[in-house]
């Protein structure tokens, strides 16, 4: 039986066990995943794509991400007040994990009827929004009256993620896992939409935000930049958030107005987020003085320097044009999975061992973080060179098609290899040699960098290594005299 305790030690350490084992799974499933669609390995009536791709995005997702964000969630609402309700705080963890359990078993059974990212029973779809709910319920009971904009961010995001995730998934049951959607034909294809960028605003943004506003000046020991755009972007962001979603319905059966609207919101999302990502580079390179980081400070530039990659590259794509030319092929701004599997080798794996570290006060042994952090640069940058490549590449055929034929054939040795591999040679090889054999390395490297990630973090709450000791981190002398004056 586990033995409660008032610091939240116990919760708080499930919470990255298991965050740390779904990310581990994800891996596996995610590698399966790529190598069905290069050798179709395992067999489609095996395990089909609709089935692995389920997997992977739930194990990634709601397994691994939200598991080790709630745990540093729960040590930023430490350090800002005393945890309370920690028999609350256990059952969501007890909860959240019945529901991912239940959740991949229905899957392998072939009973996902839910949405894209998730696609569960009905019941695996409650017990995680109420795994969600009391996470809510313990940050309220906890928070001070006067909350600072770190924890305002992990309360606003949880909170939109659990009313994202329970009206993105509203259904009759008629069976104990099956169930009918209440929204059905146009208004369905809006509710997927408004759930999918819910997904990525509220449960990911949102809580890397706040966890970032949080652990940066703490280890930098300097200021946000400027602190008064930081609430304005968490009003701003939740407002943006559900209404942006509709820009998809752009090339769909949906109201056009409605959809030029979401494209507008869309791309004023994009430039929210981009403030609050230059915000916080800008306190770190502080203009042309850059302050001297270690390693955990490098994965917290890493990251912002990929979103901020990220979120241009998204923003460009938005316009009804760019959807028309890409809305189909590898670069489609509506697959979140690879912004979240980018985003969890940088921001989780960065935020993950900061706060390990600091909670535990043990560092890192031995060289499995830089190595992480190496891979994982390397692979985020191979999968967006390799899908926009592709995707501007595929969006180029497809427009050059007249009566299902390419009126380029050749064309088709650059999609398949780059005109590298031999028109006679196996498919398998042209897509070894070509951009997506290059995509494969790319996620391989984000998938050894995770590995390594999970080994240091094992490391680290194992208790072994070194004490941990706040990074003597400094401007250089140019620079301090200028923030003197």
């Amino acid at each position: 039986m586990i033995a409660l305790t008032p610091d939240f030690r116990k919760v708080i350490s499930l919470h990255v066990l298991a965050g740390v084992l779904w990310i581990l799974a994800a891996l596996v499933f995610g590698l399966l995943n790529q190598l069905q669609l290069m050798a179709g390995v395992p067999a489609p009536d095996v395990l089909g794509f609709g089935i692995i791709r389920p997997l992977f995005t739930t194990a990634l997702i709601f397994g691994g991400w939200v598991g080790v964000i709630t745990a540093a969630s729960y040590f930023l609402l430490q350090k800002e007040g005393e945890l309370k309700w920690q028999w609350v705080a256990l059952a969501g963890f007890a909860l959240q994990q019945l529901a991912l359990i239940l959740g991949v078993v229905t899957i392998l059974c072939g009973l996902n009827k839910g949405r894209e990212y998730g696609e569960w029973s009905w019941l695996s779809d409650n017990l995680y929004f109420l795994s969600l709910a009391l996470f809510v319920v313990v940050a309220l009971r906890s928070a001070k009256s006067e909350m600072t904009a770190p924890s305002l961010y992990v309360l606003i995001g949880f909170t939109g993620g659990a009313l994202t995730f329970l009206l993105g998934n509203l259904s009759l049951p008629y069976s104990p896992f099956g169930s009918s959607p209440i929204t059905a034909g146009m208004p369905d294809a809006s509710v997927q939409e408004f759930y999918r960028m819910g997904i990525l605003g509220f449960l990911v943004l949102f809580p890397l935000f706040g966890l970032l506003y949080y652990l940066l000046p703490a280890h930098l020991k300097l200021p946000i930049y400027n602190d008064g755009a930081v609430k304005f972007q968490a009003v701003t962001m939740a407002f943006l958030i559900p209404l942006s979603g509709s820009a998809f319905l752009a090339l769909g059966p949906g109201p056009q107005k409605t959809a030029t609207a979401g494209i507008v919101f869309g791309i004023a999302l994009s430039v929210v987020i981009l403030m609050g990502t230059w915000n916080l580079l800008y306190t770190i390179s502080r203009g042309p003085h850059a302050v001297e980081l270690d390693r955990d400070g490098a994965f917290m530039r890493w990251t912002l320097r990929f979103l901020l990659f990220l979120t241009l590259l998204r923003a460009i794509s938005l316009p009804r044009f760019m959807q028309a030319h890409i809305g189909l092929t590898w670069w489609n701004s509506q697959d979140i999975a690879s912004d979240i599997l980018i985003l969890s080798a940088l921001g989780l794996s960065g935020v993950g061992l900061v706060f390990s570290q600091r909670y535990t006060g043990k560092a890192t042994s031995g060289g499995s973080a830089g190595v992480a952090l190496f891979f994982a640069v390397l692979g985020s940058f191979l999968m967006i060179l390799t899908n926009v490549v592709q995707g501007v590449i595929e969006g180029s055929t497809i427009s050059g098609m007249e009566g299902g034929k390419l009126l380029q054939p050749a064309f088709a040795g650059v999609l398949f290899a780059g005109n590298l591999a031999d028109p006679s040679t196996s498919p398998t090889l042209h897509y070894l040699l070509g951009f997506r054999g290059l995509h494969l390395v790319g996620y391989l490297a984000t998938a050894f960098s995770l590995l390594a990630w999970a080994f240091a973090m094992l490391s680290i709450w194992r208790g072994s290594g070194e004490a941990y000791k706040e990074p003597d981190l400094h401007l250089p002398e140019e620079a301090h005299s200028q923030e003197a004056h």
